[in-house]
């Protein structure tokens, strides 16, 4: 009852501070003084009632978004260079796209990651994305060829080939063994380097092809002599 009376202490208090009552006209007789007075505390008591009874609306805790706009994503191109990460399993390849495989150098690492090359060097596989190619050896060492950085990105794989300006022109395959023949100039930056551009070229052509050798012609004179012949 307390807690009743308070409430409606607090209703009437509200519905003073209000304002002044509105002024009705004067009643034309007795008969119309009772009804307008008792219409005006009935009229009050149903707006205090349903001022009680309205539910409150809860403050709105979203989050500011800003000026976003619905709809508006931001995309980012997948990165065309190699990785050293192995393709994984469904990772957009089929029976006809799948990742070429590139050699690279990691100098210094003694065959701790790869095949020892070089001096006291690691010959390192590398991947590209899914490629759906007729001809993967051409392919192959194009991309390798078309490759002018020092190293391949943040990786610190170093492209013994980088100085080099050549071109595929012609590929062949028989029994367990690639030839692939290329054209133009070929810069090789030291005696460390000659075994480095032989481990690129030859094992990429390899991998490519599915044979476990490969023999590299430059201007027409195998890439061993060529680098052995400087």
């Amino acid at each position: 009852m307390a807690l009743a009376a308070w409430g409606w202490n607090r209703r009437l208090k509200l519905f003073a501070e209000a304002g002044p009552p509105i002024r009705l006209p004067a009643p034309r007789d007795k008969g119309d003084t009772v009804k307008l007075n008792l219409a005006v505390p009935a009229a009050g008591a149903a707006l205090l009632l349903m001022a009680g009874c309205a539910p409150l609306e809860p403050p709105d805790t979203s989050p500011a978004t800003g000026n976003q706009e619905p709809g508006n994503t931001v995309t980012t191109p997948g990165p065309a260079a190699p990785t050293t990460a192995s393709p994984p399993s469904g990772s957009g390849e089929t029976a006809s796209a799948s990742a070429l495989t590139l050699y690279y150098i990691a100098v210094d690492d003694a065959g701790a990651s790869g095949e020892t090359v070089g001096c006291g060097d690691s010959l390192i596989a590398t991947y590209t994305e899914p490629v759906d190619s007729p001809d993967r050896l051409r392919d192959a060492m194009e991309r390798l060829l078309a490759d002018k950085g020092q190293f391949l990105g943040e990786s610190g794989l170093y492209n013994s080939l980088y100085q080099s300006d050549l071109s595929f022109t012609a590929a062949s395959i028989e029994a367990d063994t690639a030839t692939v023949e290329l054209d133009g100039r070929l810069v090789s930056g030291g005696t460390c380097d000659d075994p480095r551009i032989e481990a690129q070229l030859e094992q990429t052509a390899a991998t490519a092809a599915g044979t476990s050798e490969a023999v590299v012609l430059v201007n027409g004179e195998r890439l061993e002599e060529l680098l052995g012949g400087k």
